[in-house]
């Protein structure tokens, strides 16, 4: 996921950063409250820590095929076109 998310424009993440399954990840420009309500209403769940920032946490629900789809999901709530 931290690296999929990497990839996205508006979105900052350091993937060698990354130890565990908790993501605090970056959207400069954006309020997270809301940028956390766009990804909800796309079935993505995060939890605003910050005026900019937002925590993901995947656990055993979250499937590998989850992640392309939770990317898109950033992308789309971000504002950027598939690549």
């Amino acid at each position: 996921l931290a690296k999929g998310l990497a990839g996205v424009p508006g979105i900052e993440i350091d993937p060698a950063g990354v130890e565990t399954n908790i993501l605090v990840i970056r959207i400069p420009g954006a309020a997270a409250a809301e940028f956390a309500g766009r990804l909800k209403a796309q079935g993505v769940l995060v939890l605003p820590t910050g005026a900019d920032t937002v925590r993901a946490v995947t656990n055993l629900e979250v499937k590998a095929a989850d992640i392309p789809r939770a990317i898109e999901a950033f992308r789309k709530a971000r504002g950027v076109n598939a690549a």
